[in-house]
């Protein structure tokens, strides 16, 4: 976000809106050397703040030019949707921050909030939940309302986030007393939920190293940790469903 002046003065100069004007496809911008499409790419954001989705040719030139781009942008501005870098039907889990970034940039994307979402040609390429399949699961807590205390806890499990006695990193949680504690996948901190009972009485993010709060939060959403996270009877009608293809003599991996 430090070279946001930059930004600003091209779109000062018009030139940039110029060209796009007499550009006979709209939005194409050749003859540039590519350092420049970090600055280009988050002028015309901020001309036309949307979502924009920018695929590059491998993970190395995605996360680069998600770095670049975070000089002229705010950092939520800009998501990564990474390629899983395993095989179909290979039984290896992606790496951790990979998971996370995905995540992110899901339930960012779906949330319309205009960002700059970078992703590569192998992560556009493969299938991902649905829409609904995906809003389905978040589940939003608002400071003041009452929540079943001991249903949250069991909804994190599910969702695949592992209790520990202090959450140190992304995907854990902890529950002391009526104070529960999580690192969910779409923040940077971890937040800290005061509970009075069953109403939830405050929200607040905390500093992951000396477990202090300091800012107070309205309203988080509960996402899973990951993009495909099933519940019991979502799982049972998929071994239906599989049981009667095996029977129909499908070749299921």
């Amino acid at each position: 976000m430090q070279l946001n002046t930059v930004t600003r003065s091209l779109l000062r100069s018009g030139e940039l809106r110029e060209y796009l004007k007499k550009s006979p496809v709209k939005g194409r911008v050749e003859g540039v050397a590519s350092s420049s499409f970090p600055l280009i790419i988050a002028a015309v954001q901020s001309m036309d703040p949307r979502q924009t989705l920018v695929v590059t040719r491998n993970a190395q030139k995605m996360h680069d030019l998600a770095v670049d781009l975070g000089c002229f942008l705010e950092p939520h501005q800009v998501v990564t949707l990474s390629p899983l870098e395993t095989l179909p039907y290979e039984f290896v889990s992606p790496p951790e921050k990979i998971l996370r970034e995905r995540v992110s940039a899901l339930y960012c994307l779906l949330s319309g909030e205009p960002c700059v979402c970078v992703a590569t040609v192998e992560s556009i390429m493969r299938s991902v939940p649905n829409r609904e399949f995906l809003l389905r699961k978040g589940i939003t807590l608002t400071t003041g309302e009452d929540y079943p205390f001991d249903d949250i806890a069991e909804t994190l499990v599910s969702y695949g986030y592992t209790r520990e006695y202090r959450v140190e990193s992304y995907g854990q949680f902890s529950v002391k007393g009526g104070i529960l504690d999580i690192f969910l996948s779409a923040r940077e901190s971890p937040v800290r939920l005061d509970f009075f009972g069953d109403t939830l009485d405050s929200i607040r993010e905390f500093d992951i190293e000396s477990q202090i709060s300091y800012r107070r939060i309205d309203a988080i959403t509960i996402y899973p940790r990951r993009e495909l996270i099933l519940s019991k009877s979502e799982r049972a009608a998929l071994l239906s469903r599989i049981d009667e293809a095996i029977e129909r003599g499908l070749d299921i991996p």
